[in-house]
């Protein structure tokens, strides 16, 4: 089984590195620079490239990674660029991949973009912007259905599957997760964690369930919470109403 490491960049970013002797892959490496100089600290090679989706904050290292490694595979649900096609492999749901001796089952998970996927290998999942620890990914032109059903696939995963998101906005997500839910104690006792530095991602699918509001729209809860704002008790139109209040969410 592989190592995993992370590289914070730009700003809030996440760039999940797994390793396996000598071998590399990266997750949405939406900076060359900082995975250039990981690889070489740590003695790696880069194998291949995961893409969940096609923001740029996602995609933008790989020209950069290319360039150094002309060999490099490209994973993606998508074609990223002109050319190049011999490192392009377009993966859709239910494809699997096989790397660093281990295979990676691909999911479709569409709603923060039309095209987004996850990676999954035994209890390894690579969520790109769907799911966040305490949050989920913003929603594209209104596919909120299309995300609530994605959240709902998610929860589906083993319990203890580790959750590899790719932005850390776990004080704001913990922030809102209180205001929906004051007397949530595991949010309480994330938040203090936090506080001491001890609250680190990855998360769990087990964690989340009980802290992540986005992950409970059927919970009583959560449907008290939010009844005034949404159409209905459906949870497709609780999580509606959940995600447009967190995107008017300053804390």
């Amino acid at each position: 089984m592989f190592y995993v490491d992370k590289i914070l960049s730009l700003d809030d970013n996440i760039i999940w590195v797994l390793h396996y002797d000598n071998k590399a892959i990266v997750v949405d490496p939406g900076d060359g620079a900082s995975v250039i100089e990981y690889l070489a600290i740590n003695n790696l090679k880069l194998i291949a490239v995961f893409v969940t989706h096609n923001h740029m904050d996602h995609i933008a290292g790989i020209p950069t990674l290319l360039a150094c490694y002309p060999t490099l595979r490209i994973y993606s649900p998508l074609n990223l660029f002109e050319g190049r096609t011999h490192n392009l492999n377009i993966v859709i749901e239910g494809d699997e991949i096989y790397e660093l001796n281990c295979s990676f089952r691909v999911i479709s998970l569409p709603g923060h973009t039309v095209e987004h996927i996850g990676f999954i290998s035994d209890k390894h999942f690579f969520c790109g912007d769907v799911l966040f620890s305490a949050g989920c990914g913003r929603v594209a032109n209104k596919m909120f259905y299309e995300m609530y059903l994605s959240l709902d696939k998610i929860k589906s995963l083993p319990s203890d599957t580790y959750i590899y998101c790719a932005h850390d906005y776990i004080k704001q997500n913990l922030n809102f997760a209180l205001i929906v839910e004051p007397q949530n104690n595991m949010v309480i006792k994330c938040i203090n964690l936090l506080n001491e530095n001890l609250f680190l991602i990855p998360t769990t699918l087990d964690l989340e369930l009980q802290i992540n509001p986005f992950l409970r729209c059927s919970s009583e809860s959560i449907i008290n919470a939010v009844k005034n704002k949404a159409v209905s008790d459906r949870p497709e139109d609780i999580f509606e109403a959940l995600r447009k209040w967190r995107n008017n969410f300053q804390g």
